[in-house]
């Protein structure tokens, strides 16, 4: 597998377990790190029940895929709490200052990592073929990755 940077990782936002699954593959394909992050405010749409049991169903189908699913909690510090105590492993959050430094407390105290919602993201619902914009997109990263390494001489 090929560990980037997790700041560097290729980025999706996904919407169902079928872009879950597509990612999961593209990343076993490709031997890349991936993160998806659930849609903005999802956590008052689709639930950190939901969020964590699509990973975790992504995960069993495609062990050897490396995936980081990060759960936006928006503004809200209840929804971030709930995800926490749900088991999301990675959220998101944009709250003020001092609700978002207890945020930061509780999840460090969790073993939970807090991050920045994305803002060039792949959004699969914008797609109609999500295993082919993934897997592009992808090899694409891909080839980057590969040209921007330095050649050692023989």
């Amino acid at each position: 597998m090929i560990r980037n940077d997790v700041d560097d990782y290729p980025v999706f936002i996904i919407h169902t377990l079928e872009h879950a699954f597509c990612v999961a593959h593209a990343s076993v394909q490709t031997q890349l790190s991936v993160q998806m992050f659930s849609p903005r405010d999802a956590a008052n749409s689709l639930g950190p029940d939901v969020f964590v049991s699509i990973l975790n169903q992504a995960s069993e189908r495609y062990p050897d895929a490396n995936l980081i699913g990060v759960f936006d909690c928006a503004d809200t510090a209840g929804s971030a709490l709930s995800a926490i105590r749900r088991g999301a492993r990675h959220i998101s959050v944009q709250l003020e200052h001092p609700v978002y430094e207890k945020i930061i407390d509780i999840a460090t105290q969790s073993n939970v990592s807090v991050r920045n919602y994305p803002e060039n993201a792949i959004d699969l619902a914008n797609t109609d073929t999500p295993d082919q914009t993934v897997l592009s997109h992808l090899l694409e990263y891909l080839s980057l990755i590969h040209i921007s390494e330095p050649t050692r001489p023989y």
